[in-house]
């Protein structure tokens, strides 16, 4: 059996018992009389440690991050470049090529003497 809205609200409010509210006056007396009861401590301050703490910790990272980067090796504005090469072995020149749009570089050893022993040419 289905009971339409306005039915539904008409049948609960004949079976709730009225309600009549308290004077205003009297509410707010018990309710004062009541809050009197159990003591009211004041808001806790906020820890002033606490408005330091962020402040702090973004020096620390700043610090940090300086440290680092003034420790760092310098590096080149275009990237790594072989500027020298040591060749233990007896030679007659080396030459160092670059090309900047592969960004690859050339290292030619001429007349490099090399072991037999370790396969390469005499």
């Amino acid at each position: 059996m289905k009971v339409s809205d306005n039915k539904l609200d008409q049948a609960l409010a004949r079976q709730k018992p009225g309600v009549e509210p308290r004077p205003a006056d009297e509410f707010w007396a018990d309710f004062k009389a009541r809050a009197r009861l159990r003591t009211q401590d004041a808001p806790a301050r906020p820890r002033q440690a606490l408005a330091w703490v962020t402040p702090l910790a973004c020096a620390a990272a700043l610090v940090l991050a300086v440290g680092v980067y003034m420790l760092s090796p310098p590096r080149d504005i275009n990237g790594d470049v072989i500027k020298s090469v040591e060749v233990v072995a007896s030679h007659s020149a080396v030459f160092i090529m670059e090309d900047k749009e592969s960004k690859s570089a050339i290292v030619w050893i001429v007349d490099m003497e090399t072991d037999p022993g370790n396969g390469g040419d005499t």
